[in-house]
């Protein structure tokens, strides 16, 4: 028998996710974590890595089989340094993005998380140079771009005794209609001192003039939309979910990261084939109400009911997330709702026994 514990941590205005697969004596034989990042004072992610490193401890399991990173903005990845101190991470998805959603994404955290924006911006750099050395995490997976069809495959897990009942799905949910990041870099390098030698200029990031110049160009081109250009979605599901005679399950979930369904016109049409089966889904973007509708302004997420909805921000965000209607649209499908906050009281926590869904 294998049973999955799943723990949404109360981290506050981040996101902190893993599945972790063990025996019924508690052995633990596989782990997966989704993301590592918040912006909560008082570090209730410090508290919350501690937890998950005594659970695996406990469960005599000293890696990360999976880490799955949906994008990086600090406030999903700045614990992934504490996070991988002391533990072996043996592989490591990321989404494949080109050279300029690297310098919007280098500069939004230097806008926004001045306190992380350096050892990020190291971070980001690491993951996406191959002169840099990134032993500590493993092989690195890149994730192309969704295109038109599924063309994903579970990664495999045949190396564990999940191989025949559990599997991940992964999808980039870069939206080819969106080029706000090619207009802002375009932009970016007509300002004098933003390159040095054609590489993004740090120091001027940090100074106050410059700064100043590169936020002025970043919200011309962002135009008050949601910035959140692209994310790992990922599918956590019994391996026959996608077999027709599949029934629903409650342990399947759908981590969405950052999503935005308002600029994605490709992703969601093939996730919407698996979505019935789901039983539990994680609300993109802290709950945004931007993220959480389409072009139409349909709340796409609350057209199926009875589904467990995971909400994760910061009790007093300056973003105001989630968004009131957000909550209500899920209640109103009746979907059950967790806020998961900095308070420890609201962790969200599931338990499953994992046995074959598919029908005889």
């Amino acid at each position: 028998m294998i049973n999955l514990r799943r723990i949404f941590f109360p981290v506050g205005q981040g996101g902190f996710f893993a599945e972790i697969f063990c025996d019924e004596k508690g052995q633990i034989s596989f782990t997966t974590v989704y993301d590592c990042g918040s912006t909560s004072k008082d570090n209730p992610l410090e508290d919350a890595i501690d937890e998950f490193k005594q659970i695996l401890i406990k469960g005599r399991h000293n890696q990360i089989d999976l880490l799955f990173i949906s994008h990086f903005h600090a406030d999903h990845v700045n614990g992934l340094e504490e996070l991988t101190t002391g533990l072996t991470v043996l592989k490591t998805i990321i989404p494949l993005i080109d050279e300029d959603l690297i310098i919007i994404t280098r500069v939004y955290n230097y806008l926004r998380y001045e306190t992380d924006a350096e050892s990020i911006d190291k971070l980001i750099l690491s993951f996406y140079s191959t002169e840099k050395e990134l032993a500590r995490f493993g092989q690195i997976v890149l994730v192309k771009p969704f295109e038109n069809k599924d063309e994903s495959t579970p990664l495999g897990l045949e190396e564990s005794v999940l191989a025949q009942l559990w599997g991940y799905k992964t999808y980039n949910s870069i939206s080819c209609e969106d080029e706000r990041a090619q207009v802002f870099v375009s932009e970016l390098k007509k300002t004098p001192g933003a390159f040095i030698n054609g590489e993004l200029n740090t120091t001027f990031l940090l100074s106050k003039t410059g700064k100043a110049k590169v936020r002025k160009i970043y919200k011309k081109a962002i135009h008050n939309k949601n910035d959140n250009l692209y994310s790992l979605v990922v599918l956590a599901a019994p391996i026959d979910i996608n077999t027709e005679d599949s029934i629903p399950t409650a342990s399947s979930c759908l981590y969405m990261g950052d999503f935005d369904f308002s600029l994605d016109v490709t992703l969601w049409p093939q996730l919407k084939v698996h979505y019935p089966k789901i039983g539990m889904v994680q609300i993109p973007h802290h709950g945004a109400r931007g993220n959480y509708s389409n072009r139409e302004g349909n709340n796409v997420l609350s057209q199926e009911h009875g589904k467990h909805c995971i909400i994760a921000a910061g009790k007093d965000n300056r973003y105001h997330h989630p968004n009131f209607w957000v909550i209500k649209d899920l209640l109103n499908a009746d979907d059950i709702v967790y806020v998961v906050s900095e308070d420890p009281q609201t962790k969200a926590e599931f338990v499953f026994e994992l046995t074959q869904t598919k029908r005889p």
